[in-house]
């Protein structure tokens, strides 16, 4: 499941140890900036997320060439095929408890479910990609993984840090996925731990977006999903993809465990 490849691992390391160097009360400087920023300028909330991605980038800016070691050293520690599967995973789970949740619980959405984008036809169409599927990861990555479980880890046990990041990583999305949401999180974290790469939970995270994006707009997927058939086979497919991440969750906390 994890990878064999060498790579550049002290270049990698420079940019995650200037990563781990963001203050978890920086964060919420820049936060209390944004909201202050959009409220003077009159800007759609969608912006706040250039504001986190802007200052990481400039606090790590005398490592940017970690960065790039990041992008060409990708799939060095996660394999392709790992990476592949937990995207598919990631998605398949997802959907199936989303389905489930609904089905039990009405519809109800917190925080950032409550944001919409408003235009029409292709403008509309690149506006969802360009924040759902490219800045929206990056900017949650950045503070969730890149900033909050490194501090968290600093400052508690491993197991610790890694509940509690993912925990608030749910709760900033609906009622109905923040079970998937949780599970996605803890994934997340303990690929970006095996790899001291953000590029890996950022990629993941846009290929998840992607693949939920490109889905919806299968033909009559609804009524599918609806049939007696579908349903069983959306099961099916939930028990598995659930499986294969609890199996990398639980081999890649052994390893992070085992290198420590």
């Amino acid at each position: 499941m994890i990878s064999k490849m060498p790579m550049n691992q002290d270049c990698i390391e420079s940019f995650n140890e200037k990563l781990k160097e963001i203050r978890i009360l920086e964060l919420i400087a820049i936060g209390f900036l944004s909201v202050f920023l959009l409220g003077l300028l009159e800007l759609d909330i969608f912006w706040i997320i250039f504001i986190p991605i802007i200052y990481v980038l400039f606090r790590t800016r005398n490592q940017l060439n970690g960065l790039k070691c990041c992008a060409t050293n990708l799939f060095s520690k996660i394999s392709l095929r790992t990476w592949l599967l937990l995207g598919i995973a990631g998605y398949v789970s997802a959907l199936g408890l989303g389905i489930i949740s609904d089905e039990m619980f009405p519809s109800q959405y917190f925080i950032l479910n409550s944001i919409q984008i408003t235009g029409s036809g292709l403008i509309l169409i690149g506006a969802d990609f360009l924040f759902s599927v490219i800045l929206g990861p990056v900017c949650e990555e950045l503070i969730f993984r890149g900033i909050l479980l490194n501090r968290f880890n600093n400052r508690m046990p491993l197991i610790l840090s890694v509940f509690l990041t993912s925990l608030l990583f749910a709760l900033f999305h609906p009622d109905t996925a923040q079970i998937s949401s949780f599970i996605f999180g803890v994934t997340m974290c303990i690929a970006y731990l095996i790899s001291s790469n953000i590029l890996i939970p950022i990629s993941l995270h846009m290929f998840n977006n992607l693949l939920s994006i490109g889905v919806s707009h299968i033909p009559n997927l609804e009524i599918i999903l609806a049939s007696q058939t579908g349903m069983i086979l959306l099961v099916l497919l939930t028990i598995i993809s659930l499986a294969y991440i609890f199996k990398f969750i639980w081999c890649g906390y052994r390893e992070i465990k085992t290198s420590n």
